[in-house]
Parts: C-alpha cells; sequence; structure tokens
C-alpha cells in the first residue's frame, strides 16, 4: 500500500466527506494525521449544513432556453462551415473560368495566323501528353478529392460536425 501525502489527501476530503467512500491508504493516512482529521471534520460539517439549505429550483423553462441556445450554436457553425465551403467553391470556379479565358485568350491570339484549328489541336496534344505524364498524380488527387466529398457527405448525413 502506497503512502497517501496530506497534499494528495486534501485534494479528495470534499469528495470523502460528501460520499464518505476512501482506499485503506487514505484511511490509513487519517488514521495518523491529526490535521487530516481536523480537515475531514470540518468538511463534513460543511457537508451537513448544505445539506439543510433549500435547493432553488431552476426558473420555468431554463431547459428549453439551454436547449434553443444549443440549436442556435449548433446552426451557427454549420452556417459557418457551409460559408467557407460556398467561398472555396467560388474560388475554385473563378480559377478554373480564368484558366479557360486565358487558353482561349492565347488561342484567339494565335488565330491571326490562320492555323486556329492545328494550334487547339496541337494545344489539346501536349496537354493530353502532359496529362499521360501526370496520370499517378492526377489519379492521387482525384482519390484525395472523391474522399474527402465523401467523408463531407457522410458527416452531413449522420450529424459528425
Amino acid at each position: 500500500m502506497t503512502p497517501v501525502s496530506c497534499d494528495a489527501l486534501r485534494s479528495v476530503l470534499d469528495e470523502m466527506a460528501a460520499s464518505g467512500a476512501a482506499t485503506p491508504a487514505q484511511w490509513s493516512h487519517l488514521d495518523t494525521c491529526a490535521e487530516c482529521q481536523a480537515e475531514l471534520a470540518l468538511a463534513r460539517r460543511i457537508e451537513r449544513v448544505l445539506a439543510t439549505w433549500p435547493t432553488a429550483a431552476p426558473p420555468a423553462h431554463f431547459a428549453a432556453a439551454v436547449a434553443a441556445a444549443a440549436r442556435h450554436e449548433s446552426w451557427r457553425h454549420e452556417q459557418v462551415v457551409d460559408w467557407s465551403f460556398n467561398v472555396a467553391l467560388g474560388v475554385a470556379l473563378a480559377t478554373i473560368a480564368a484558366g479557360l479565358g486565358s487558353l482561349f485568350w492565347v488561342l484567339g491570339a494565335n488565330a491571326g495566323s490562320g492555323g486556329a484549328p492545328q494550334l487547339a489541336a496541337t494545344a489539346v496534344g501536349a496537354a493530353l501528353a502532359a496529362a499521360r505524364a501526370q496520370a499517378p498524380v492526377v489519379a492521387t488527387a482525384a482519390l484525395l478529392l472523391i474522399t474527402t466529398l465523401g467523408a463531407w457527405w457522410w458527416a452531413e448525413e449522420h450529424g459528425r460536425w
């Protein structure tokens, strides 16, 4: 049995006074320490006095007000998440639109040489060759995106925010 110090016993004296439960090591310390005995007696007297005080009833509609506040806080959190997702989606769409606009601008600027269809075919061919070279990276990114969207869908369905 490991001896218990006065500091360790003081941290649980209120609990001991309320429930009367203690470990054998704590009782052993109390048998030998007059200071801790006095503190336990004081804590027990305080518990008896507190037990005689009337218990105040919660105000009417208290539980409903707490539940409403919790629902409101949850709703605010969901709004922040939804707003953030919408902003990220908007930025992604704007980036795609800017990229497409840049591609059309480059193709239009080079169309004056008379080879716009040939230039477009060359650009598409180069893009496909680059995509083939980057296929593992693209596949990994697509898998991560699908996993993220799946986790998001699951969390939305099961209310795990």
